[in-house]
Formats: C-alpha cells, structure tokens, sequence
C-alpha cells in the first residue's frame, strides 16, 4: 500500500442507529460526502501499520475500508470506544441468528430487501443530542476506484464491481 496519499479534513457525525456520516464542514446543512453503515462494520482496529500514521483507524465493512485519523491519542481513543461497539455488537447478533436458524431446510421466505445508494432513512439534517460529533481525516481515494462512496475514503485492495 502506497502511502503518499494525502488525507483530507472531514467532519463525522455518528447517529444512534449506525450511520456514520462525513462532510467537508462541521455545518448541519453541509451535505454529507458519504456514509458508513456501521451495522454492517466487522471491525475496527489500529490502522498505524497499513498507514504509517499514528491516532489512525481502519474501520472495515465487507465492502471496503476506511481510514480515519484523529488529531490526538485522546480524539482516535475517543472514536474507538464508540465505534468497536459495533463490530461486537454485529457479531453477537451473527452468533444469536446462528443458534435460531434450524439445521433443515426450509420453504425460502421473503427475500431480505437491499438498499441501493446510501441505505440510510432520510433523517433531520441536524445533529441532536443523540448522535457524537468529532473533527476527524480521512484519506484520499484513488481516481480510478471511485464508486458509490464519497471520493475521499482509502480504497481496500480492489475496485467494488459496478
């Protein structure tokens, strides 16, 4: 992994429900650059060793990774403790739908429904007390891998299939 890329300045806000939305400024009418659906992160770890930057995050989705960077140890500790609990959480519900899920096949049910673009619910604009704002970075996308996210996230190994 190169790591001359530059890392751009974003704002984050993390809603109560999972969405992790980042935008050029700190202002509520600021239109987000892009979302993380955090109900679907499998974890969050220290990303100094694929970075080289130290106070930084890789949050990884099974799509893709981000990586954060904070200004202090306080700020990226800060962000941590909020955002692991998420991974955990999502792997305690893989472990719970695991157990009730029975051993024989079944008649197939309802197709589980996908949600295209963000797959987040249209939301008051403003951030409330229920959600945790902090000034963070996130590093640059490659041109060439740009895809449904923002421009500004760090590509994992590969292009997302169209």
């Amino acid at each position: 992994m190169q790591r001359s890329r530059k890392w751009q300045r974003r704002f984050f806000v993390l809603y109560e429900h999972g969405c992790l939305r980042f935008a050029l400024d700190e202002s509520p009418s600021t239109l987000p650059q892009g979302t993380v659906n955090m109900n679907l992160c499998t974890d969050v770890i220290d990303a100094e060793p694929k970075t080289g930057q130290k106070n930084s995050l890789c949050i990884i989705t099974p799509e893709q990774e981000f990586f954060i960077r904070g200004e202090s140890k306080e700020i990226i500790n800060g962000w941590s403790e909020q955002l692991i609990v998420y991974p955990r959480t999502n792997k305690q519900n893989q472990k719970k739908k695991r157990k009730v899920e029975p051993a024989t096949s079944q008649e197939p049910g309802p197709a589980k429904v996908a949600v295209t673009g963000s797959g987040i619910p249209e939301t008051d604009t403003s951030p409330d007390s229920s959600c945790i704002i902090w000034q963070e970075e996130l590093s640059q996308r490659e041109a060439e891998n740009v895809s449904t996210w923002a421009a500004s996230e760090q590509p994992s190994g590969s292009p997302l299939p169209p």
